[in-house]
């Protein structure tokens, strides 16, 4: 064998390592990662659907057309839908001007609402997760 093939085999499993590196760090809770993002869909029609489990990538952004929102992210967590949406409000809270203080009161008055609804059963709700990374799910 001579060191002209002996290196191509060793650059060959170099880079056969590095797909099974970078294949091992996208893929969560064994499951693969999608190779050009994925967009997740929830109806939450009962209040169960309140506790399930979310994992979001700091890429992830969530939208809710019932609270007319869309939120980036930015950082990537483990929670429940309930606390994902109550995450939204912190952060629209925590990032709100003198001038939108009226209009986020207003959202955090209709979260508190939803949330309530749903949990008594008189509310539906979707939430739509899009993750670039394609490692977001829903459970």
């Amino acid at each position: 064998m001579s060191a002209k093939s002996s290196e191509d085999e060793n650059e060959v499993q170099n880079e056969d390592e590095k797909i099974k590196e970078y294949e091992r760090i996208m893929t969560t809770d064994n499951k693969e990662a999608q190779p050009h993002g994925i967009i997740l869909t929830l109806n939450a029609t009962s209040p169960e659907h309140l506790d399930g489990t979310v994992f979001l990538t700091e890429f992830s952004t969530v939208k809710c057309p019932e609270l007319d929102t869309e939120i980036q992210v930015g950082k990537g967590e483990t929670t429940t839908v309930e606390g994902m949406l109550r995450d939204m409000g912190s952060k629209l809270e925590s990032h709100k001007s003198s001038e939108e203080g009226d209009e986020v009161e207003v959202f955090l008055e209709n979260l508190e609402n939803l949330i309530t609804e749903t949990k008594e059963g008189n509310a539906n709700f979707e939430l739509t997760i899009e993750c670039i990374l394609g490692a977001a799910y829903l459970e």
